[in-house]
């Protein structure tokens, strides 16, 4: 511990920068003195993917960093996991600030359709910089709620799949609106029907399965500028 100490501020945050987050964290649980010398610089933690699994009793957290091959993976499991996974979700969120650079994918996966909680929480953590968001979920709700909390600024692809194989026609009003949804280039939805095509007049490539073509959805795919890639299953 004393060897800790005795580092240099300068040293410790060459050593902060090329550490991990989970490196980050362990050596601000050592000490009080690093903890707040930690918690005042902010380090990034250099982070490339983030992924959630909301299950019905438990939270998992996997994080990917740059500077290391190492994937940090965290069960949430007791009586107050929600609690304590967005406790720690916002502390990496503080961190993460910090990161200039964008994650390259942040997923998630609903397997349970008891997600109001979390959805509630979520949407209190603030905008996510992310090139790519990768969605499991049972329905619109979930996929707007988590969507809208990520950073158009940044947010490229979007891709949504179903949580489950049952058919389910996805309400896209609302996620059509977003800016997230203006903003992207790409935009995959799978095992979910959708009313129109026009969903994805927008996007430079884009796949999804329309369970009808009215007239002008015809007309519309005609407009051959307006999809340059265009997938229907």
């Amino acid at each position: 511990m004393s060897n800790l100490l005795e580092i240099p501020d300068d040293v410790m945050r060459i050593i902060l920068e090329k550490s991990d987050y989970f490196g980050i964290q362990s050596l601000r649980k050592t000490c009080h003195h690093l903890r707040n010398f930690i918690d005042d610089v902010l380090p990034s933690p250099n982070t490339v993917s983030l992924g959630i699994n909301v299950a019905e009793k438990s939270i998992n957290l996997e994080i990917e960093s740059r500077n290391s091959k190492n994937l940090v993976y965290w069960k949430y499991q007791d009586p107050e996991f929600s609690e304590s996974f967005f406790r720690d979700f916002q502390i990496f969120l503080e961190f993460f600030k910090s990161q200039k650079l964008p994650l390259e994918i942040f997923s998630i996966n609903f397997s349970t359709r008891n997600s109001s909680k979390f959805l509630e929480n979520f949407g209190k953590t603030g905008f996510l910089k992310t090139t790519k968001i990768s969605l499991r979920v049972f329905n619109e709700i979930e996929t707007f709620g988590i969507l809208k909390m990520m950073d158009s600024n940044f947010l490229e692809n979007i891709e949504i799949e179903n949580s489950t194989w049952e058919n389910y026609i996805l309400q896209t009003e609302e996620i059509r609106n977003s800016e997230q949804w203006k903003n992207a280039k790409i935009a995959e939805i799978y095992r979910f029907d959708i009313w129109s095509p026009s969903i994805f007049s927008n996007f430079e490539k884009s796949k999804g399965y329309c369970i009808d073509l009215a007239p002008e959805d015809v007309a519309l795919l005609k407009e051959v500028s307006s999809f340059r890639i265009l997938e229907f299953f």
